[in-house]
């Protein structure tokens, strides 16, 4: 049997074993969704329907270090944020110490040709 993949999410799920003409024993898979009433049969494969040895504890080691990657991801995340908000306080500490830089280099620079300008008005007067 083909297997069909549906354009609707699949809300239905069941599995069944049923005896043939040569009574073996065979293994279905409905599937489908309830709203539209589509449902697809397929035969599931012997070499899927049973489990092979250690099969089991396989997946719950793989399930167990997915959760541990989760973990490891959400840690990393919250510790990414904190690194980019220490950052970005070094760098706007960096900005304002060079805007008062700046302006006290402005300032100075001002100071100076007030300082020059009186030197010259009284270099004038005199």
């Amino acid at each position: 049997m083909p297997l069909n993949i549906a354009t609707s999410a699949i809300t239905y799920f069941k599995f069944q074993y049923l005896q043939n003409r040569d009574k073996k024993m065979s293994q279905f898979m409905a599937y489908g969704d309830e709203t539209e009433g589509t449902l697809f049969l397929y035969e599931v494969p012997g070499n899927l329907s049973k489990p092979f040895e250690n099969e089991e504890s396989h997946i719950a080691n793989f399930w167990d270090k997915e959760i541990q990657k989760c973990r490891y991801v959400k840690e990393r995340r919250v510790t990414m944020r904190e690194e980019w908000n220490e950052q970005q306080k070094a760098e706007d500490i960096k900005r304002a110490m060079e805007e008062a830089k700046k302006e006290s280099a402005e300032d100075a620079e001002l100071e100076k040709e007030l300082s020059e300008e009186a030197e010259y008005e009284e270099l004038l007067l005199t």
